[in-house]
């Protein structure tokens, strides 16, 4: 059995407040939260108990659950909770049903209001079932936590590792790196828009980030399959704001302005960490562009060098970094897939 709710009785919505006053980057402990995540360290804090934030300028779909004591800037909402009704973790599991998006009521800047937020209803369930569901869904979070801190250390020690192979290396080639992976563009998929189908869903720089969402546009399926992308493909932004990112939402349709990063010749973290270590080359060429929207050229692909050393050495090095790319890799697709049991 459960109860329905609004929201308005089950917390009071509160708002962030300027950090400037206890703001100490050195000496805080306190994380300083924005929609964005942790923005700085207080010495003081603006709440310490359980609560969901939930953005109110900005970043509005991204709620976010807390335990400890922290501080808030003014773009974002925190809740204080009536626990006598509902746990604070298993209210985070319900506002995630929630698409927020759709409670938009900003004009240029994406916004939510107290008034609005307080009318929704939710089912809630007793406190006895309530704890059983924290405590199931709890053990997702965990492994979804602890998948991406393994991922975070992994990628720390591919790209540390790279960078020290390739200083080292002494029996190399020279080349560029449209000499060792094919990068192709996508299309612009307005062009291309489903007709009596669901279609693929389009990535575009916002998804490449965000991940697919209900706002995610569509285009034909039965596009060019060099254009269509998998799980585990490099994609890499050349236009807007560029970045790179490894694939793990299933299949697409790419739009214009990202390239996917293929290869016959070169394991896939040989093309991934050569075009990462060109990134902020190409990020400060983008952006002494004159236009409106900075972007590379694909001829700085080919004046972006590359060192290709023996087979053998290739070889030695792909033993050592191939198995951590498949971790990380198998690590974010099995993430993909905890969230969305956690969220059904």
């Amino acid at each position: 059995m459960y109860n329905t709710n609004k929201l308005k009785d089950l917390v009071t919505i509160q708002y962030g407040k300027n950090q400037k006053a206890v703001e100490d980057n050195e000496n805080g402990k306190v994380p300083i939260l924005g929609t964005g995540g942790t923005i700085g360290y207080a010495t003081n804090f603006l709440y310490d108990k359980p609560s969901v934030l939930i953005g109110r300028k900005g970043t509005i779909d991204k709620i976010r659950y807390v335990d400890f004591p922290f501080w808030t800037i003014d773009t974002l909402f925190y809740t204080e909770i009536n626990q006598k009704l509902v746990i604070p973790q298993y209210l985070y599991y319900k506002l995630l049903e929630i698409n927020f998006k759709n409670l938009n009521e900003g004009t240029t800047i994406p916004s939510l209001r107290t008034q609005t937020l307080y009318e929704l209803e939710l089912d809630i369930d007793s406190i006895d079932k309530q704890n059983k569901i924290v405590n199931i869904l709890s053990l997702i979070d965990k492994k979804i936590e602890y998948n991406m801190h393994t991922n975070n250390n992994l990628y720390e020690i591919m790209r540390l590792k790279f960078n020290e192979w390739i200083d080292n290396l002494e029996d190399y080639e020279l080349s560029n790196l449209s000499s060792i992976a094919n990068y192709k563009n996508g299309l612009a998929m307005q062009k291309y828009r489903p007709e009596n189908e669901i279609g693929l869903p389009v990535i575009k720089i916002k998804e490449m980030n965000s991940g697919i969402s209900a706002e995610t546009e569509r285009c034909k399926s039965d596009i060019d399959p060099e254009v269509i992308i998998n799980n585990g493909d490099v994609l890499f932004a050349w236009s807007g704001t560029l970045c790179m990112t490894i694939w793990d939402s299933g299949k697409a349709g790419l739009n214009q302005h990202i390239f996917k990063v293929t290869s016959d010749k070169y394991p896939k973290w040989f093309y991934y960490f050569w075009t990462l270590k060109h990134l902020d080359k190409f990020i400060q060429i983008a952006a002494g562009k004159a236009t409106t929207m900075g972007h590379i050229k694909r001829g700085e692909l080919d004046f972006s060098e590359v060192l290709i050393p023996s087979s053998e050495e290739l070889n030695k090095m792909n033993q050592i970094m191939s198995p951590m790319l498949d971790k990380y890799i198998e690590n974010k697709l099995e993430n993909k897939t905890l969230e969305q049991l956690r969220d059904t």
